[in-house]
């Protein structure tokens, strides 16, 4: 049996967390008992994970641990919150906040880069003290309705009400703070999701991707909700046209990340499409590909995934999209 490697980061993700607006799972025969599901176990620490604060640039910051990367854009105006990590971590944060713009620092929007419950799971918490919870169109369309994720035949139900972002953007928008702006972007499917949008600060010189960018690891790419492979690589190009040298990346998850970081992953992404692609033309099964091991050599990516359940994860979702 393959499992999720717990070598680089100890079983950081709960898959259910990632999936849709709710952690736990829906009862029901269809979706308690799946004939499919990958070989592998689950695992997370991002529910009792320490908070770091990696400060960036005058008045951003990224916290790390509970959940996905969040930003903090931050100053006299107020704050922009992106991302909110795991449910319940919401204090967490908030400390972690008050050491960089002090504890009476208001909260005033918060943006989620898409729609995974690491990533917009304090929504309620926060717009409960006051923030505005922005995402794109299909972020509000996703966290209020059931959700279904192929992969690991799972249904999770809507997030309530007080999740759901209240302003939706489509193409772009920009929010102005603290002297600064916040340049909105949304990333057409086939990327992560259907509803991925990234943030560049142009004063500040930096980008942050959402799970558009995994940095050093294997991403998740969620098929079931308009991602894709190709889709991945064809983002993270596109992110790549957008950079220089000095820019600095917060990616969804891992460290701080660089130009050089972004060109790493996008040639290992090409690697995978280019060794499992070629078997899907083919006609391989799914225990064929796996019997044949094609990214035996790419161990050093594995955190979230080991290689042979993302051989699973890329197989799977060329599968289903054919």
């Amino acid at each position: 049996m393959w499992r999720f490697n717990k070598k680089h980061c100890a079983g950081m993700l709960v898959m259910g967390l990632l999936f849709a607006a709710a952690i736990a799972d829906v009862s029901g025969a269809d979706a308690g008992q799946p004939q499919n599901k990958p070989q592998g176990k689950l695992h997370s620490n991002f529910t009792t994970a320490p908070v770091e604060v990696t400060k960036i640039a005058d008045g951003l910051a990224m916290l790390s641990g509970p959940g996905g990367n969040v930003g903090v854009f931050y100053g006299p105006d107020g704050i922009l919150l992106i991302d909110t990590g795991v449910s319940g971590r919401d204090a967490d944060i908030r400390r972690a906040i008050a050491q960089l713009a002090g504890d009476k620092a208001n909260i005033r929007f918060v943006l989620n880069t898409h729609f995974h419950a690491d990533h917009s799971g304090n929504n309620a918490a926060f717009a409960g003290t006051g923030a505005t919870i922005i995402a794109h169109d299909n972020v509000r369309g996703r966290l209020s309705t059931e959700q279904f994720n192929d992969f690991m035949q799972r249904k999770s139900p809507a997030w309530p009400a007080a999740a759901w972002p209240v302003l939706t953007l489509g193409d772009s928008g920009q929010i102005w703070l603290n002297g600064k702006h916040a340049v909105l972007k949304y990333m057409p499917p086939p990327a992560h999701t259907d509803g991925d949008v990234f943030v560049i600060f142009p004063e500040l010189n930096v980008l942050q991707t959402g799970d558009l960018f995994f940095n050093g690891i294997f991403p998740f790419i969620d098929y079931s909700s308009g991602g894709s492979l190709d889709g991945m690589i064809a983002a993270q190009k596109k992110l790549l046209t957008l950079i220089d040298d000095n820019t600095k990346i917060i990616p969804g998850h891992g460290p701080l990340a660089n130009k050089k970081d972004l060109e790493k992953s996008i040639q290992m992404l090409e690697t995978v499409r280019d060794r499992i692609k070629p078997l899907v033309d083919a006609g391989k099964t799914l225990e064929e590909v796996r019997q044949a091991n094609p990214l035996a050599d790419l161990s050093a990516w594995e955190s979230f995934f080991d290689v042979g359940t993302f051989t699973e994860l890329v197989y799977r979702s060329y599968t289903l999209h054919d």
